[in-house]
């Protein structure tokens, strides 16, 4: 996995300790706020989607619906922005544990009960 922000570089008013995850959009770093005790997962749009507008829109538009949708199953949006080369970002509520793709692989299909409670 790629990594373009180092430990300790900063993004708003949030410092990254290391890269989560990747997808076809964006790169989510845990970070945490430099004054605050808030541990956070950033998303930052992939710098090769600079050439696409309608990418930057979509990843704004998400943290839009995240805090929009207010429900406990839901992270919540603490903060976005947009860095100097034009890539969105957004400061989310960080939920450690395994991941769903992780959870599947393990487990396959889940029942009922554990999905919906």
């Amino acid at each position: 996995m790629a990594t373009e922000f180092e430990p300790g570089a900063a993004v708003g008013s949030y410092r990254v300790h290391h890269l989560l995850a990747q997808g076809g959009m964006a790169m989510v770093y845990d970070a945490a706020h430099r004054i605050l005790p808030r541990r956070v997962a950033l998303k930052v749009m992939h710098q090769h989607l600079l050439d696409r507008p309608e990418a930057a829109q979509r990843l704004l538009q998400e943290a839009c619906i995240l805090e929009a949708f207010a429900h406990p199953g839901a992270v919540r949006v603490f903060d976005c922005g947009v860095l100097p080369d034009r890539r969105p970002w957004i400061a989310m509520e960080y939920v450690g544990g395994e991941s769903l793709a992780a959870l599947f692989a393990r487990a396959g299909a889940l029942p009922i009960a554990t999905v919906v409670g």
